[in-house]
């Protein structure tokens, strides 16, 4: 597990904190009051500044490679310029299994609005609901990823929710 401690900003932070300290406590100690005091309590105020400084500009970890290796940019940008040749714009709808011919939920973008009802077609459709293309979402590889190796569950029911 790494703590604070192990990352050498968080470190150096704490002694430039601890530093400081030590030299407003000098100042306390020798109880001078002259150009020389007001030197290091200047100097501890750098410190203390240059401390908060690392604090706050401290790099957060990352989303895993892994995980981002999982979803193709360039499949969603040719996927966009393609819709919008076809001039499909709006939203477009997750379908659940039962209003698509697939075994898996898919993608819809609609060239007009979408009507909720079942879409028949592989990838142009036309029927009821609309017509548009419906496609593989751009997440399944990761989805599937997550469900093998990251034991994820998405449950379909609300009594599954509840069992969770």
């Amino acid at each position: 597990m790494k703590t604070p401690l192990s990352n050498s900003n968080y470190l150096s932070s704490y002694i430039l904190i601890i530093a400081s300290a030590c030299l407003l406590l000098v100042i306390v100690v020798t109880d001078r009051r002259d150009i020389t005091s007001a030197a290091v309590v200047f100097s501890a105020m750098i410190l203390f500044l240059t401390a908060i400084f690392l604090f706050t500009f401290e790099k957060k970890e990352s989303v895993d490679n892994h995980y981002v290796s999982l979803i193709p940019v360039q499949h969603q940008i040719n996927i966009c310029r393609i819709a919008s040749d076809l001039g499909i714009m709006g939203n477009a709808w997750f379908l659940p299994i039962d209003r698509n011919a697939e075994t898996r939920i898919m993608q819809f973008m609609p060239v007009t609005s979408y009507l909720g009802g079942s879409l028949e077609g592989n990838t142009f459709v036309s029927g009821k609901g609309g017509n548009g293309i419906i496609i593989p979402p751009a997440g399944t590889a990761l989805m599937s990823y997550l469900e093998k190796k990251s034991a994820l569950i998405i449950p379909d029911t609300m009594d599954d929710i509840l069992n969770l």
